[in-house]
């Protein structure tokens, strides 16, 4: 069973019965304990929040910060207060299924997923948002 480590998570491969390959991943967890602005690095890692009070996570454009189009981001919310996931000048985030765009919170025991797009374009997906 092959194992690499890229960018803070592991990506093991598993072989099952039938010779196909499954691939999973182990997510590294960042705790939040105060805003901040997401980069590069933290593509593929979980943010988590277990303390009360709001914070704010900002997605950081383009030009600060060259994400990859298929970059993906969890958030967990198991703290008081909300996580609010706020774009940064140019940046559009659409609530999944709804064509509006604008800052989202993540509520109590709420989780969520970024996915880029396309340049400068985000979708959230989760409970509580």
């Amino acid at each position: 069973m092959p194992i690499t480590l890229s960018e803070g998570n592991v990506t093991a491969n598993f072989f099952i019965g039938d010779g196909s390959q499954v691939t999973g991943i182990i997510t590294s967890m960042v705790a939040l304990s105060g805003s901040t602005s997401i980069t590069v690095s933290a593509t593929g890692k979980c943010y988590y929040k277990s303390t009360n009070g709001d914070l704010t996570l900002t997605i950081a454009n383009n030009a600060s910060q060259n994400f990859k189009i298929g970059s993906g981001i969890q958030i967990m919310n198991q703290g008081t207060g909300n996580i609010t996931v706020s774009q940064d000048t140019g940046v559009t985030l659409y609530l999944s299924g709804n064509a509006s765009s604008g800052n989202r919170k993540v509520t109590t025991f709420g989780a969520a997923t970024l996915l880029k797009v396309a340049s400068d374009t985000w979708i959230i997906t989760g409970t509580a948002v």
